[in-house]
């Protein structure tokens, strides 16, 4: 409260200094009160240290002049009352602008740490899921949140079998990106582009991320051919190189490995790419489109095609005729 007094003291903005300017206030706030105009007052020089030391006890000594002068006072104020509207108008935006800086730099720190963090938890937690897992496999339904019941044993089966698609998904794209890794390297040493097992090995960690992974891969690659050959031709064969693997993927290698993988047929595996791609859009629709679809397939089997299945065989073992045997 004492800071809050003293700031309406001398600047008067929350109404305890109207008498005064802000211009005013500002400027006795920067170089100190106006010196006051005394008919007593004469003026005389200081005295040196030594006549100071030396005075007698009832001599009084005069004050020493002020720095400014009333013409330089009058001058500094006059500028501050000019640039006053300015400061006014600018000081909004101006914070505004301080605002955003801050936040973003706290933003960046706080992801700055959260990495860092990462990098420290994951392992941790991946050694202790590794270390769990015989445990977890065993009493992981009891954690569902439905008491025990048939319902919570048909949620755990399904659940248990839409990981295994999950999982067999993950696993044959890993090996869709090995073998796009394996081409891409061999084809960019065979041409003789520097630095090319290097491009294969982040081709083979990248490329998880469809479509963003490959480019992130294709731009040093066309970049290095650029400095190393100096013209427009080798970039432009390595950019034919990359689409030619990319469309060999997509095409001929990818659908079947996947898809003998999830067990989904070839086709199912494209359309499903391209539908989720339109339905859910960006990256995640490419990247979650087979397992999406295994889920669908999953459902579909227990619920719709399972239970036709069960009907037709119940209905053709109704229709044989019963032989009784002789008594």
């Amino acid at each position: 409260m004492d800071l809050i007094y003293r700031f309406d003291q001398t600047f008067g903005f929350l109404g305890g200094g109207r008498a005064k300017s802000a211009s005013t206030s500002f400027t006795n706030w920067l170089v100190g009160p106006a010196p006051s105009a005394s008919p007593h007052a004469q003026p005389t020089a200081s005295p040196a240290p030594k006549a100071f030391e030396n005075a007698p006890a009832g001599e009084t000594i005069a004050p020493s002049q002020p720095k400014l002068t009333i013409a330089e006072r009058q001058r500094i104020q006059a500028y501050v009352e000019k640039q006053m509207p300015n400061l006014q108008q600018a000081l909004p935006t101006l914070m505004e602008k301080f605002w955003d800086v801050l936040k973003k730099s706290i933003g960046g720190f706080l992801g700055v740490t959260g990495f860092l963090l990462s990098l420290i938890l994951v392992p941790i937690y991946l050694f202790f899921l590794l270390n769990e897992k015989p445990r977890i496999e065993a009493h992981w339904k009891e954690y569902l949140p439905l008491r025990a019941s048939p319902l919570r044993d048909e949620v755990a089966e399904l659940l248990s079998e839409i990981n295994s698609y999950v999982t067999a998904y993950f696993r044959g794209q890993l090996l869709v990106c090995l073998v796009d890794g394996i081409l891409i390297g061999v084809t960019l040493t065979l041409f003789g582009l520097n630095f090319a097992p290097v491009i294969g090995a982040l081709v083979v960690v990248l490329t998880m991320i469809p479509y963003i992974g490959i480019i992130i891969c294709w731009v040093p690659a066309v970049l290095i051919a650029a400095f190393q050959w100096g013209d427009w031709t080798h970039p432009l064969i390595v950019t034919g190189i990359f689409i030619a693997i990319q469309n060999l993927e997509g095409i001929f290698y990818a659908p079947r490995i996947v898809g003998n993988y999830v067990g989904l047929h070839p086709m199912t595996v494209i359309v499903s790419i391209f539908l989720w791609g339109l339905i859910i859009g960006g990256v995640i629709g490419p990247l979650l489109a087979v397992p999406l679809t295994a889920t669908v397939k999953v459902l579909l089997g227990r619920y719709v095609w399972g239970r036709r299945l069960r009907e037709k065989i119940e209905h053709s073992v109704k229709a044989i005729p019963v032989v009784e045997e002789p008594g």
